[in-house]
């Protein structure tokens, strides 16, 4: 269940939309919150996948793989929490968050993962990866824009 559910289950949410700041302040402090979970939970994962599928050659460019994961965090928790609080507002929200997420999520993830095998030296094509990355920044460019200026009317009851 997600954190906006709980809120508003427990009436924690009427609170903090009656604050006299911006409504849409909300989701990028949410979208902050998860992003920050992200990263650390992949600097905790990458080394132990690094270290048990570690493969002989030259090691993957670091700073395309860290732009790559940074970017489709990005865009995960951005595009999370929208869809979060769209979703919170429905009685089943167990069920359409997962149905409403993953097909914004699949173009992202499916880029994301393309551009984390370019790296790897022997499968680099240059300007694949430079079309992915550039793919991933605009779709955060794009749900970063929608989310700001949705969520105001996302939260009203």
């Amino acid at each position: 269940m997600s954190s906006f559910a709980q809120e508003r289950d427990h009436g924690i949410w009427a609170g903090s939309l009656s604050t006299p700041r911006d409504r849409a302040a909300i989701w990028p402090a949410r979208s902050t919150a998860t992003l920050a979970f992200l990263v650390v939970t992949q600097i905790v994962a990458l080394p132990l996948f690094w270290l048990f599928f570690h493969q002989e050659g030259r090691s993957p460019s670091l700073w395309v793989l860290t732009g790559a994961l940074l970017l489709a965090d990005l865009g995960v928790a951005m595009l999370g929490s929208l869809l979060a609080g769209l979703a919170s507002q429905v009685h089943a929200r167990e069920v359409l968050l997962p149905v409403l997420f993953l097909p914004f999520a699949v173009p992202l993830v499916t880029v994301a993962v393309r551009v984390t095998v370019d790296t790897i030296t022997p499968q680099t094509s240059g300007f694949g990866t430079l079309e992915g990355l550039g793919f991933l920044a605009l779709y955060d460019t794009i749900f970063g824009l929608l989310g700001w200026a949705l969520f105001e009317y996302v939260v009203e009851d």
